[in-house]
């Protein structure tokens, strides 16, 4: 058998994950999400016949499954969601949660022309869901960028996706920075430092501490 209930450690990463305010309209609407872990097929000497999951060929981490109508008015599920286990354990927690974020984010109420969720069924409470469009998409060939670099139009949509990183990145560190200041603003209200150095170590510390969190722009390859 290929496929698995998740772990309860994944399950309480996944409730973390939900209880962000972005999704109170998955609690408000008490959409039950299960996850499960998915194997890929290995040949008799042990070696990866076909992934778990993939995605135009490639192996991907995660896919969301909504389920249909008639199972969700029978089980008590709505949506799934798929783990590439054979991947899974190679990512820390951090990278976990955002990759349950990300896959998360594809899901949406399906609404009428004048906003409302749709109900699947007249007797039920329960609302129809569907996919959600990424906001940027990138595909290609390599030897196609070898060849004609720049003009390669994957290759400016790839840039174009790595300057949104940047100018995301950019604001982030600014908003902490801002964040820190306040904090240390606070304390110095509220303690008498020692020195002005103790009030800037106290800053250097909390700024160092965000900088672990940072994408270094330099390591990405276009």
């Amino acid at each position: 058998m290929n496929i698995e209930l998740a772990s309860q450690i994944d399950e309480k990463l996944l409730n973390e994950v939900l209880a962000d305010e972005k999704y109170e309209w998955i609690r408000s609407y008490d959409i039950h999400i299960k996850m499960f872990y998915k194997y890929g097929k290995y040949d008799k000497n042990g070696d990866l016949k076909s992934p778990a999951l993939q995605k135009m060929g490639k192996p991907i981490l995660l896919a969301l499954r909504i389920v249909s109508s008639f199972n969700r008015l029978t089980d008590d599920v709505d949506v799934k969601i798929l783990i590439n286990k054979d991947l899974w354990e190679e990512y820390s927690i951090d990278e976990r949660k955002a990759s349950l974020d990300g896959i998360l984010h594809y899901l949406e109420l399906k609404t009428d022309k004048i906003g409302e969720p749709i109900p699947i069924s007249e007797d039920n409470d329960k609302v129809q869901l569907k996919m959600k469009h990424p906001d940027f998409y990138c595909e290609g060939f390599n030897c196609l960028a070898e060849k004609y670099g720049k003009n390669y139009i994957p290759i400016q949509e790839a840039q174009a996706i790595a300057g949104l990183v940047k100018e995301t990145t950019n604001n982030s560190k600014l908003t902490t920075k801002q964040k820190s200041s306040k904090i240390v603003k606070k304390n110095e209200d509220e303690k008498d430092w020692d020195s002005a150095t103790d009030a800037e170590d106290a800053y250097r510390e909390m700024y160092e501490d965000d900088k672990s969190d940072e994408v270094n722009l330099d390591d990405i390859k276009i």
